[in-house]
């Protein structure tokens, strides 16, 4: 059994994003009555930057999720949602590999679209087995490759 869930690195990021970003918060709200004549930048910048973390928070938090592959079954699971999918091999439409190469190396993700129109992800960088989950993919499902 094949199981990719997210690193730690992950959770890692997110919290050092919102522990960064919370302190901004924090130092604004608190120099706001002492800004003078740039209390209308701090005025400014409160919401704006409530809106990002919340964003940030919300959009990567949701989309967690844990992917476990074997006997041509996948199970996603979605530990905030508190929600189950379950598909064959039969559900499965395509799937393809990315590919794009950045300044501090190369990212690669594994996209399984299935014939319900779900889309699930699943990056080198982000989550754990993805080498077995590719080589999975390669062996039980090339024809379906894009």
């Amino acid at each position: 059994m094949i199981v990719c869930k997210p690193k730690i690195n992950t959770y890692f990021s997110i919290a050092v994003f919102e522990v960064v970003a919370g302190g901004l918060l924090g130092l604004i709200y608190y120099q706001l009555p002492n800004m003078g004549q740039w209390k209308w930048l701090g005025r400014l910048l409160l919401p704006i930057l409530i809106g990002i973390m919340l964003a940030i928070l919300i959009k990567v938090i949701w989309s967690l999720k844990n992917v476990k592959v074997a006997k041509e079954r996948f199970e996603v699971f979605f530990p905030i949602r508190r929600k189950k999918l379950t598909y064959t091999g039969k559900n499965l439409q395509k799937w393809k590999e990315e590919t794009i190469k950045t300044a501090g190396g190369v990212y690669k993700e594994v996209t399984l679209i299935f014939d319900d129109g779900r889309k699930i992800s699943v990056s080198q960088q982000e989550h754990t087995d993805y080498a077995q989950l590719l080589k999975y993919m390669h062996q039980k499902f090339s024809r379906a490759k894009t």
